[in-house]
């Protein structure tokens, strides 16, 4: 399914429920606005509601995203469903956004690739009047690299060689805000449901959405239950998180406005996560025209070359 579609569900939903529509027929309503597979999930789930089901199992054993599944937890706990789902929506149609925008910064580098690994198989092809689908084996090797390259990432999510790859140095800059934003928003949700700062941690384990990371959570949410760390604050830097989101949340859990600092440091990491992700674009798109200049001026001067040999010149003479 899609980021958008789940944001749009979401959506819908918040706004059903607030307005105090039955959970079964907000759901019904909301899958059948949102469309594709949330159509069979809304009426599912409304139907387990209806029946007094909890929504968010139904959810967890649907597959839907951890982190919905954890705000709706929190939500149903609380009270607050309307709000939670409201903030799962603006987390999707961000992701969504963001995902959109480095596509279409990404289209033109890719094209221009394209055409470069077309271009040195024209002269070759003339020359030897062969076929023209040869001009498709440059483009063909790309994408059988690019293919590689997503088989490979997905064998290494399935044994969990890709959580620890991003938590190294280069991808951690990168990654890191995302675990956090995701990490926040439980949190706050959960501190909202009236949880301790162990359970807060359990939950937060289940949807941050990185298995290293999570074990990690796990771990410390024992050692806050044995005493061996006081607070919040001591267990989020016993994780790694860095020291200026962990000075705010400190400042909240000091002076019991908790929930409102997370949900800050949430946003701020967030933006952090965007802004990282946008700069990474552009110099990966700055990397594929080095590499597309440097590769057709290689071709050129083959070419020239190959034009003055044959004509019996020295070309550097």
């Amino acid at each position: 399914m899609s980021w958008r579609q789940t944001a749009g569900f979401y959506r819908q939903l918040a706004v059903m429920t607030r307005t105090g529509m039955p959970i079964g027929n907000a759901l019904r309503l909301a899958g059948e606005t949102a469309g594709g597979s949330y159509r069979a999930r809304g009426l599912q789930w409304s139907v387990g509601c209806t029946g007094g089901a909890n929504l968010a199992s139904q959810m967890t054993a649907a597959g839907e995203p951890v982190l919905a599944c954890a705000l709706v937890r929190a939500g149903e706990t609380t009270g607050r469903l309307p709000d939670l789902c409201a903030r799962i929506a603006d987390h999707f149609d961000q992701l969504n956004a963001l995902r959109g925008l480095a596509i279409g910064r990404l289209v033109y580098p890719a094209m221009l690739l394209h055409v470069a690994l077309i271009v040195p198989a024209v002269p070759a092809m003339i020359a030897t009047e062969s076929s023209p689908w040869w001009l498709l084996l440059g483009p063909a090797v790309l994408w059988a690299v690019i293919i590689s390259v997503v088989v490979a990432g997905r064998i290494w999510h399935a044994s969990g060689l890709l959580a620890r790859i991003a938590l190294l140095p280069g991808p951690r800059f990168v990654i890191q805000p995302f675990l956090i934003c995701n990490l926040c928003l439980v949190l706050a949700a959960a501190i909202a449901a009236g949880l301790k700062i162990r359970s807060a941690l359990e939950l937060a384990a289940d949807a941050v959405g990185n298995r290293v990371l999570a074990a990690r959570l796990r771990a410390t949410a024992q050692l806050v239950d044995s005493g061996a760390i006081p607070n919040l604050t001591a267990a989020l830097k016993d994780i790694g998180m860095p020291e200026s989101l962990r000075a705010l949340i400190n400042s909240g859990e000091q002076s019991g406005a908790l929930e409102k600092t997370l949900d800050q440091a949430a946003v701020a990491a967030r933006e952090s996560f965007q802004t990282r992700a946008l700069w990474s674009t552009k110099i990966f798109t700055g990397l594929i025209y080095a590499v597309v200049v440097v590769y057709v001026a290689w071709q050129i001067i083959g070419l020239y070359s190959g034009v003055m040999q044959a004509a019996g010149g020295d070309p550097y003479s």
